[in-house]
């Protein structure tokens, strides 16, 4: 099973490009029989107290929903904010994901792992409008829900209860904040955006020419992220190659938050 994360004030439509990247990932031969879905959940202006927590408490249900104990692999493939939401998905629910012997394999894509100093200047919103993801984004060492994330995230890793792969990539360039702030700035700078796996083969990568929001819309299947991503899925993270499990059929019909990416795009074409 491959699941798209996509991070703070996006969704599963705007998120990874057209054509999509999960769109991408579908049309490999070699992913014929995966399950291939795409999550969105509750982030805007209004989501207020619904936090990083609450969206990690969704996403495990959507996954129980669609066999979990039943998979051998799960790729979690995020971008920004959709990071945290997995580090945190797997961080408290390590036990279930280790008794279910269940392969991870952790994809960020420009994810602010440690914070992101441009969350820190619209902290006074997050405050005013008591929106807890931004809050949650800081990078500050005031900022304890998220460093005990990091503490906790790379102590799983280090006691290999629970097998994770990873791999990490970076953006390359500034965005323009000129006219808000007076100055340009990455939006998740390396120093964020590359903390957990070195191994080789997986070490970070920048993403040349990109900048936040196009390093998760590759254009093609030969873009680079796109073909590192095929690249970590085939040879790091073994295959689920079995049939969606019978909960999957209920997730398709039902159209809740997480779906099988091709029936969406089929549905969508139906209404037009």
């Amino acid at each position: 099973m491959v699941v798209f994360i996509h991070g703070i004030l996006s969704n599963s439509e705007i998120a990874w490009g057209e054509p999509s990247w999960p769109e991408l990932v579908e049309r490999e031969a070699e992913l014929a029989n995966a399950s291939i879905y795409v999550f969105t959940y509750r982030t805007g202006a209004t989501s207020h107290t619904y936090g990083i927590s609450d969206v990690a408490d969704i996403l495990l249900e959507h996954l129980r929903l669609n066999g979990l104990r039943d998979l051998r692999t799960l790729v979690l493939v995020c971008h920004s904010m959709g990071g945290i939401v997995a580090r945190r998905l797997l961080v408290a629910n390590s036990d279930e994901f280790a008794t279910s012997k269940i392969t991870v394999g952790l994809f960020l894509v420009a994810s602010p792992s440690i914070g992101s100093r441009h969350a820190n200047l619209i902290s006074v919103l997050s405050y005013a409008f008591k929106h807890n993801q931004f809050a949650a984004l800081r990078f500050s060492q005031s900022n304890e829900w998220l460093n005990d994330l990091n503490g906790d995230f790379k102590s799983l890793l280090a006691g290999r209860k629970l097998r994770i792969e990873g791999r990490e990539l970076i953006e390359d360039r500034s965005i323009a904040l000129k006219r808000w702030f007076g100055l340009w700035r990455q939006i998740v700078e390396p120093f964020s955006a590359a903390q957990y796996f070195t191994k080789l083969g997986c070490e970070p990568l920048k993403i040349p020419g990109s900048d936040h929001f196009s390093i998760a819309k590759p254009q093609s299947r030969e873009e680079i992220q796109h073909r590192v991503l095929m690249n970590f899925i085939t040879n790091f993270v073994l295959q689920d190659d079995g049939e969606p499990p019978p909960g999957a059929q209920a997730e398709r019909s039902t159209k809740l938050v997480m779906r099988p990416h091709q029936v969406v795009k089929k549905a969508e074409r139906a209404r037009k």
